[in-house]
């Protein structure tokens, strides 16, 4: 069976595996993986995101309960966000 997570951007399902996972680690320190894989191994406070510009763009405006910050409990510095982006950009070109 397939796993399903939400897209923090555009609150749609997806299959996990087809989404960006951003992870704030044990040490608060920011993880970004994409492409998934079955063997994820990074444990911790986790949202997912569309590989899409539109869903970044709404995640990062959202204040309160439904923003990225909030998800993961921590402040996305600049240098985190542009890396989400690049990852984003990456796959859909």
């Amino acid at each position: 069976m397939v796993s399903l997570r939400t897209c923090i951007g555009c609150r749609q399902k997806f299959p996990q595996l087809e989404l960006l996972k951003i992870t704030r680690l044990k040490n608060q320190t920011i993880k970004i993986i994409f492409p998934l894989v079955k063997e994820m191994g990074e444990s911790g406070r986790s949202v997912y995101l569309c590989p899409k510009t539109g869903c970044f763009d709404k995640c990062f405006k959202r204040k309160g309960k439904d923003g990225v910050e909030y998800g993961l409990k921590v402040k996305v510095d600049d240098k985190t966000r542009n890396s989400i982006l690049e990852k984003i950009d990456k796959t859909e070109n």
